[in-house]
Formats: structure tokens, C-alpha cells, sequence
């Protein structure tokens, strides 16, 4: 979604709708100092330049794995108890079950 130039920050809540992100996950990044933001009065707004400069930076880093659980293996990895692919399926059918 293109943002209009003129919009410079928006509430938490607005910025979820805008961006996908879910509010605990803003919360995260405006507290770990990705995203920047200002209060006023009683308001959060978040800095939607701050933002852009984010998608920036992960567009030009290298990709990352977007796995959440880092325990499990890649794909095609040799895991422990696998079957390798060069066993046909008649054979997996003699191999006892574990």
C-alpha cells in the first residue's frame, strides 16, 4: 500500500492498519528503536519516514531465513531419521516404522 507523501505518522492503531503489522509488534519495534516515534499528550504516533527507512534497509540486506523456530532443519538438510531420496517407495514400505 502507497502512503500519500503528506502523511507523516499515524497512531499505533492506525499504523497496524496501514503497514499489517500487528500492535504488539509496533510496540516491539518502537521499543527496540526500529521504528521512531513521538508522543503527544497522550498519543503514540509513529514516525511513517521511520518506517520507510526500515523496508529500506531489509530490501538491501541479504535474505534471511523467515523461519521462526531456528531448530528446525532447511530444507533438503540431512535430518536425523530421514529416509534419503534415493530409497524408492516400495522400500520405504520393508523399513520398520520408528
Amino acid at each position: 500500500m502507497e502512503l500519500p507523501a503528506e502523511i507523516i505518522s499515524a497512531p499505533v492503531k492506525e499504523f497496524s492498519r496501514i503497514s499489517g503489522l500487528g500492535e504488539s509488534t509496533i510496540w516491539a519495534m518502537i521499543h527496540d528503536g526500529r521504528l521512531e516515534s513521538i508522543a503527544i499528550g497522550r498519543r503514540r504516533l509513529v514516525l511513517i519516514e521511520s518506517y520507510r527507512r526500515l523496508i529500506e534497509q531489509q530490501r538491501a540486506a541479504p535474505p534471511r531465513d523467515a523461519r521462526r523456530n531456528s531448530a528446525v532443519p532447511a530444507l533438503g538438510s540431512k535430518r536425523r531419521g530421514a529416509v534419503p531420496s534415493s530409497v524408492t517407495n516400495s522400500e520405504r514400505r520393508h523399513l520398520p516404522d520408528n
